[in-house]
């Protein structure tokens, strides 16, 4: 590999690690602001569309002020402008399979640091089907990487697939 795709390929791992982590956190953020919001406000199912509306708004403003979801959010998104700065320079052909794979199995290993009970079998088929199986696959059939390979479809089935509730 050259040394300038060997620099790209080490950022998009990093990327990868950086979206993992951060998935992770936002996961544990979101638990706790809504077990702290469903103690603060018991839920009305008798409201009338704009109060339910105005209701909605306020918890995302809330959920958005609320820091242990906010500052991984802005984390995450920093990390995908660099992902897309990245894209200026590497082909999506390398960035979406390494990036993907990496950011699957970091999800995995966070999530499990931060207690959450993860199953490793179906994280290490899931990272095992990016790498071997699916990428492989749209190459053969497309000629190249086609954007729902590259979309978060993959990754949310997976999240769901790692998750034992």
């Amino acid at each position: 590999m050259a040394p300038a795709m060997s620099d790209d390929v080490q950022k998009m791992v990093v990327i990868g690690l950086v979206w993992g982590a951060t998935n992770a956190l936002i996961r544990r953020g979101t638990l706790l602001w809504d077990r702290q919001s469903v103690k603060s406000s018991p839920p009305s199912n008798s409201q009338k569309l704009h109060l339910k509306i105005l209701s909605a708004v306020k918890n995302w403003v809330s959920l958005l002020f609320f820091w242990q979801y906010s500052v991984p959010f802005l984390i995450n998104l920093s990390a995908s402008a660099t992902f897309f700065a990245i894209l200026s320079e590497a082909p999506i052909s390398l960035a979406v399979p390494v990036t993907n794979a990496t950011t699957f199995a970091a999800t995995a290993v966070f999530g499990m640091l931060l207690g959450e009970k993860i199953r490793v079998g179906f994280a290490l088929l899931a990272v095992a089907d990016h790498v071997v199986i699916s990428y492989p696959l749209h190459l053969a059939l497309f000629g190249r990487v086609n954007w729902l390979y590259g979309g978060n479809v993959h990754q949310l089935a997976g999240f769901l697939l790692l998750t034992a509730h």
